[in-house]
């Protein structure tokens, strides 16, 4: 493990069989989220590709990146977090905001101009990084939809 940023990762188990009702639920309910959203997916399933659980400790911290195998939809619920932890931020990831985007007053605060978004404090408590040598510990998935005939789209 890392001494500065340590980290620890499970192995991908949303085919354990212990967690089907789990599953259940969260493909369902991404699937009404995006309904909700005007998506049309009447016609479409939820498939999970991963699920993995993390420790992080220390000063550990997940850096803007993007998940593969097409998914669609990214989850994270935190499972335990230290007292007075950071916030979850997601970064705008539309191209043209990138782009032609005009520079911030403060970069580090989250605004309606900032390419960051974030979640009241109260409804999604989060750490990263992590604060100082306590531990966080969080579930994550990636889920893509499928075709009712079986196959991605």
């Amino acid at each position: 493990m890392n001494e500065i940023y340590p980290v620890k990762m499970s192995g991908n188990f949303y085919l354990d069989p212990r967690l089907e009702d789990f599953c259940r639920y969260i493909g369902e309910t991404a699937w009404s989220i995006l309904l909700s959203q005007g998506y049309n997916v009447e016609n479409l399933m939820t498939k999970f590709t991963e699920m993995w659980v993390q420790e992080h400790h220390k000063h550990s911290l997940m850096e803007q990146h993007v998940h593969g195998l097409g998914a669609q939809i990214v989850g994270v619920y935190f499972l335990e977090t230290p007292e007075n932890c950071s916030k979850l931020i997601f970064h705008d990831p539309k191209a043209a905001k990138v782009q032609i985007g005009l520079p911030e007053i403060d970069q580090n605060t989250i605004s309606t101009e900032s390419n960051m978004v974030s979640f009241n404090q109260e409804l999604v408590k989060t750490s990263n990084p992590s604060s100082g040598l306590k531990l966080t510990i969080l579930l994550a998935v990636d889920i893509v939809f499928w075709s009712i005939s079986g196959k991605p789209i």
